[in-house]
């Protein structure tokens, strides 16, 4: 059989990926992955000394990813950001995060060499926000949006359709944007300063890169600020006594679900509040008390609630550990105005995965 993007089976795809895959890919690595492929099987992938080996079945591996067969195909086509996979669910991780991220070194496409997917940096985003301040949109400003922008995009509140969303891109005063731009390959978020005020802008990005949907979010009174900040406040305490307790369930669902972003064991995806509220505790517990959450602004709509914050922490069992950063927390509201779910983005995710890594 000779296999193609459509027509090969997942077993004649593990049986051949040793010969697909590059020495140069393997060099360095020494990790194993067991792929859970829902109703397809089972198959561990172990490197080592340059080599790589297949087994089919169960067994024992420092990385165990479970996904159904539709996601492993696009996985490895370069057709799925991997990073969006983890983080919206579609891909579950359990093991060491920092062998997982290593994982496109090994999983070619079937038929070569696949590039692997991702979103845009957060320069290009940069570079079309700044361009809204300008009197007139400048020809590569424009063909940067034909290109970042999807066909049906929705601009709330401004206009749906690519032509119209660029068309007034640029109309009146977008102020002055931040110097720092937050983006996680699923949403963008940036802040500017507009006349007296702050404002917020989210957007939405597909599988492809592309902005679906784009949100304007002007700070000031919402009517569920008052929840978020009484929710943002009682994380900032980390005490989680009977009021904060109280305080965090005016805000969120009881099956929210907290999405733990980078590359280390905390990059985890947690589901239910007492999961959330049990993070909380383990990451005070893990910098011996010394994790500190400062709220910096917070932004509210219907769709969204928006803190920036500033994050700081040490750990006992690495002196020379320090965390500084600054970090967005989006979460997705429902129509009563609860969370739904958690997404943390920080300014430099490196450099927040450093701190926990030994």
């Amino acid at each position: 059989m000779t296999s193609t993007a459509q027509e090969y089976t997942l077993q004649d795809y593990f049986e051949k990926l040793p010969a697909r895959v590059r020495s140069e890919n393997l060099a360095g690595l020494t990790s194993s992955y067991l792929f859970d492929i829902k109703d397809a099987g089972m198959w561990r992938v172990a490197v080592a000394d340059g080599k790589l080996d297949v087994a089919q079945g169960d067994g024992d591996a420092d990385v165990r990813i479970a996904m159904s067969e539709p996601v492993f195909r696009k996985l490895v086509a370069g057709e799925q950001n991997p990073m969006r996979a983890v983080m919206t669910g579609k891909i579950k991780v359990k093991g060491d995060r920092a062998a997982a991220a290593k994982l496109q070194k090994i999983l070619v496409g079937p038929d070569g060499e696949a590039a692997p997917a991702g979103p845009p940096p957060a320069s290009t985003f940069q570079q079309a926000l700044r361009a809204r301040s300008s009197s007139t949109l400048a020809a590569d400003d424009r063909a940067l949006l034909e290109s970042l922008l999807a066909d049906d995009v929705v601009w709330h509140g401004t206009g749906e359709g690519k032509a119209a969303v660029i068309d007034a891109w640029n109309r009146g005063d977008a102020g002055a944007l931040d110097d720092t731009v937050y983006t996680d390959g699923i949403h963008t978020v940036a802040f500017a300063t507009v006349g007296g005020g702050r404002e917020a802008t989210v957007l939405h990005v597909d599988e492809n890169g592309h902005v679906t949907e784009i949100w304007t979010i002007a700070g000031g009174d919402h009517p569920v600020l008052t929840a978020f900040r009484g929710a943002q406040e009682a994380r900032m305490r980390g005490e989680f006594g009977p009021d904060d307790m109280a305080a965090l369930e005016r805000f969120f669902e009881p099956d929210v679900t907290w999405h733990m972003g980078g590359r280390t064991g905390w990059a985890q995806e947690k589901e239910g509040l007492e999961q959330v509220v049990g993070t909380f505790k383990a990451l005070k517990q893990a910098t011996g008390g010394t994790f500190a959450v400062e709220v910096l602004e917070l932004f509210v709509d219907d769709a969204h609630a928006i803190g920036r914050s500033h994050l700081t922490a040490d750990r006992p069992d690495r002196p020379d550990k320090h965390m500084d950063v600054i970090e967005v927390s989006l979460f997705h509201l429902d129509a009563g105005g609860k969370a739904t779910e958690f997404w943390g983005i920080p300014e430099d995710e490196a450099k927040r995965d450093s701190f926990w890594m030994d």
